[in-house]
């Protein structure tokens, strides 16, 4: 250990533009190397990991300048000449040794021998000039389940001509209505008119034959954008449906309008949004993870037989059909701890809507984010996904859940259910928890899949098995973004819910 400290100082001085060094070792790091680490606090590790990777502020680094940040997971047979990677400015450089003849090679190596799960790298879209194409191939060619949000996805979207923006006004009588309980909160609430939104979202109703195709509309989690379902995308599109896809408003409405990302702000958002594209009917709503509040929200405000005042809309009487829903690794009305709504989380959410103390807390988020050593680039779009994050579950009246899930039944709406067993924000107890809370009795319609993709059990086709409304694919490997490592089943199993459900015996094209 003494001389591999002793090997990265003299690194470390040898190399003035040296930006970050990765120590890849094939066994947890002795009690020598952790003592180090917590003397430089700035550090990146997995500890569920079987492979470990070390940096340091010894090699005078900042959290602001990374390049690349590296995630790990269990991995036995990785290749034991792996031993060193140092990244520099403009240049990738591998540590030679017997195995590896350049640098490309090593990459390229672990490519070839299929370790994408094992070494999977995140690399930030910012960044990502400043690599050579065939390195930033190496680097984004992986079909990673990590998070995506600002990075590169596996999939690009086809159809570059179905991205669009509009000019959408929203919120206004929402405000008008919420200013009256809390003058002092919405004082800078826009009313009147409401909130000028530039929406960008994929529509692919240039690429249709015909104006009356299905319509399945597409809604990220918090946060995210619509870019993360680009293979299901790609796949309906190519298949005529008409895809709809928005981005939800970005934490810039925040500072500027105090907008909360409410489930009834996205709905009024979201209503507008439909009204301006004359979207009346939607067959099938596929939602995100916490997206599945603004679902339910819309659903609820489709299906209700009351006077439309009570929602506060912008557009009084216009109201969207929802035919099915799709729930992607979606939580339950009951939380899971680490999303769970606590009085403190939801005190500095409220502090967080008063403009004059946003400065305080973001640098108190900022230090605390600093402080614990996350794998990711501390910078503000950072602590504003977080917010976002927190804003949408913290004010996601999760507690309605349950009667709306009572509500879906009742109006026996099909759903499709997907959610993967290695969900690192949702245990997947919640997620079983959620089947039985959606009716699923039995597991006669349950689709279950291995790690690696292929088909353990297939639902059954019976009659009696199909009055079960809603379908299950459960993924034994799969994350929080399990339709992008499984795109290719999921994307059947989508397609197939939509033949099943909806195009057999069902009106969807009105005569």
């Amino acid at each position: 250990m003494r001389k591999l400290m002793h090997f990265l100082e003299r690194l470390r001085r040898s190399s003035s533009k040296l930006h970050l060094c990765l120590f890849i070792a094939s066994r947890p790091l002795n009690s020598s190397l952790h003592e180090h680490e917590h003397r430089h606090r700035r550090h990146y590790h997995l500890p569920s990991s079987s492979l470990w990777i070390y940096c340091s502020e010894i090699f005078n680094f900042h959290l602001a300048t990374l390049d690349v940040l590296c995630q790990t997971k269990p991995a036995s047979n990785i290749h034991k000449g792996t031993k060193k990677c140092i990244i520099r400015t403009n240049k990738i450089n591998i540590l030679r040794h017997q195995n590896y003849k350049s640098d490309l090679a090593g990459l390229a190596s672990l490519q070839q021998r299929r370790y994408s799960n094992s070494f999977v790298p995140a690399v930030l879209t910012r960044n990502a000039n400043i690599y050579p194409s065939s390195i930033h191939q190496c680097f984004f060619g992986t079909n990673s389940a990590s998070r995506r949000n600002k990075m590169e996805t596996s999939e690009k979207l086809v159809h570059s001509r179905c991205k669009k923006q509009i000019e959408i006004r929203a919120c206004g009588r929402l405000y008008s209505e919420l200013v009256k309980s809390n003058p002092i909160l919405f004082s800078g609430a826009p009313k009147g008119d409401g909130i000028l939104f530039k929406v960008d979202y994929y529509d692919s109703i240039d690429m249709v034959n015909f104006r009356q195709v299905p319509t399945i509309c597409l809604l990220h989690g918090s946060p995210g954008q619509y870019e993360d379902f680009a293979s299901l995308i790609n796949f309906l599109t190519i298949r005529g449906y008409r895809v709809l896809a928005p981005n939800f408003p970005d934490y810039n409405a925040t500072y500027q309008y105090s907008f909360r990302h409410s489930p009834r702000e996205r709905l009024d958002f979201l209503l507008e949004f439909f009204r301006a594209l004359d979207v009346k009917k939607i067959d099938m709503l596929i939602g995100h993870s916490s997206s599945v509040y603004t679902m339910f929200e819309l659903l609820d405000h489709s299906l209700s037989s009351e006077d439309s005042s009570k929602w506060a809309t912008t557009s009084k009487d216009f109201r969207v059909a929802v035919r099915s829903l799709g729930l992607f690794s979606t939580p339950s009305h009951k939380l899971p701890r680490n999303l769970a709504v606590t009085p403190l989380r939801l005190f500095s959410l409220r502090l967080f809507d008063y403009p004059m103390l946003r400065p305080i807390i973001l640098a108190c988020i900022g230090w605390w984010v600093k402080v614990q050593g996350i794998r990711n680039r501390v910078d503000r779009g950072n602590i504003e996904n977080l917010l976002i994050a927190a804003s949408t579950v913290g004010y996601s009246e999760h507690d309605k859940m349950a009667a709306r899930l009572d509500l879906m039944k009742r109006h026996k709406i099909p759903a499709l259910l997907v959610y993967g067993t290695k969900d690192r924000l949702i245990d997947v107890g919640k997620f079983e928890e959620l089947e039985r809370d959606l009716g699923v009795t039995d597991q006669a319609r349950v689709k279950r899949y291995r790690s690696d993709g292929s088909l353990e059990k297939d639902r059954s086709s019976s009659e009696s098995a199909r009055q079960q409304l809603v379908d299950v694919s459960r993924f034994e490997g799969g994350g929080h973004y399990v339709f992008q490592r499984y795109s290719n089943q999921v994307n059947e199993d989508v397609y197939e819910f939509l033949k099943e459900r909806l195009l057999v015996g069902n009106e969807v094209f009105e005569k």
